[in-house]
């Protein structure tokens, strides 16, 4: 049986990094973070499952205030059109409550460099809880932490989680 020697000043020097990593962690943890995913508003507007593609979202908030993330919005046209597929960099999260504002500009491949932002409303978690909101991607040259008052939609298909 081979015994294992450490000597105090090597496992000082290791428990010392160990913890000065976790606080560098939480020194610059997530203090806020969005999420969404699923089909677009088609049902809200009366039409069928489908007919807009795809509206997803990712955003987090550090304790040091720095905001990341990416939001995708495929947007359907219509019949015989091609869809407007946009990549939103994240650079602005504000959440009050279960609601959250969220800003960046567009890097493509559609409609790049514009600046847009929207609303979402986390109310439930489940199927049967009443649906979450969410808001169109809007072209917006603000600041998310002036809280627009985008118009919400309920989000039937998808889900909303803020934390």
């Amino acid at each position: 049986m081979k015994k294992l020697v450490v000597s105090v000043p090597i496992a000082a020097v290791a428990l010392g990094l160990v913890f000065a990593s976790t606080a560098s962690v939480i020194a610059n943890g997530v203090v806020h973070s969005v999420h969404v995913g699923g089909p677009d508003l088609c049902e809200a507007l009366n039409l069928p499952l489908g007919c807009d593609m795809n509206f997803s979202l990712t955003a987090n908030e550090f304790s040091d205030g720095s905001v990341n993330g990416r939001w995708t919005d495929i947007i359907n046209n219509g019949p015989g059109t091609t869809p407007l597929n946009i990549i939103v960099a994240v650079d602005c999260l504000h959440v009050v409550g279960n609601a959250a504002w969220v800003a960046g500009e567009i890097v493509g491949p559609d409609l790049a460099e514009l600046r847009v932002g929207t609303r979402v409303v986390d109310i439930g978690v489940s199927a049967n809880d009443m649906p979450d909101g969410i808001s169109f991607t809007n072209v917006f040259s603000g600041d998310c932490h002036d809280a627009p008052s985008f118009p919400l939609f309920r989000y039937f298909q998808g889900q909303v989680t803020i934390r």
